[in-house]
């Protein structure tokens, strides 16, 4: 993702019940900034 130029990495856990063609997201963290070149 891109915040203000910084670009960040995230985590996120889905919860997928496919055979309900069900997903849900059960947490989502920034995992840390992405260094720029």
């Amino acid at each position: 993702a891109i915040d203000g130029g910084k670009h960040k990495i995230y985590e996120t856990k889905i919860w997928v019940k496919e055979w309900e063609n069900f997903k849900e997201v059960q947490e989502f963290k920034l995992v840390g900034d992405v260094p720029q070149i």
